[in-house]
């Protein structure tokens, strides 16, 4: 099949690229539990993190640092 090649590569890099998402936002949710925050600061921090892909798990970990 024409083209197979390609779409198969295509999936591996976009799956490798989910896979490393979600291990960082799950890294990032247990951070953010695991943090001093009110309720309503853990809640938006998690919002944030899965709702805004790389730029939440980034923005907490920028965050976090500064603390």
């Amino acid at each position: 099949m024409p083209g197979f090649g390609m779409f198969s590569f295509v999936a591996v890099v976009v799956g490798s690229l989910v896979i490393v998402w979600f291990a960082a936002a799950v890294t990032a949710t247990v951070a953010i539990i695991d943090s001093t925050l009110g309720v309503t600061g853990t809640v938006m921090w998690i919002l944030a993190v899965w709702m805004m892909p790389l730029v939440g798990v980034i923005a907490w970990y920028l965050h976090s640092r500064g603390r």
